[in-house]
């Protein structure tokens, strides 16, 4: 099960989303974070990214860097 849950592209976007969720302070918006969401989990899948490489990715990414500070 384990083998299967890490070739898996959904387990990956999903463990991806609950970091944006976490890192960026709001839910994930669906159309908005797709892309980065796609890319940051399929490098996760294909080249084993760690916690730390994943937080780095979403940190690093324009929606990251952009967003709204909350008042």
């Amino acid at each position: 099960m384990a083998q299967t849950l890490a070739a898996s592209t959904e387990a990956h976007e999903c463990y991806v989303k609950h970091w944006l969720q976490f890192g960026f302070g709001r839910a994930v918006d669906t159309q908005a974070d797709a892309p980065l969401i796609t890319r940051v989990a399929e490098a996760s899948r294909t080249q084993g990214l760690s916690v730390k490489e994943i937080l780095l990715a979403l940190v690093q990414s324009p929606s990251f860097r952009t967003r709204l500070q909350a008042k």
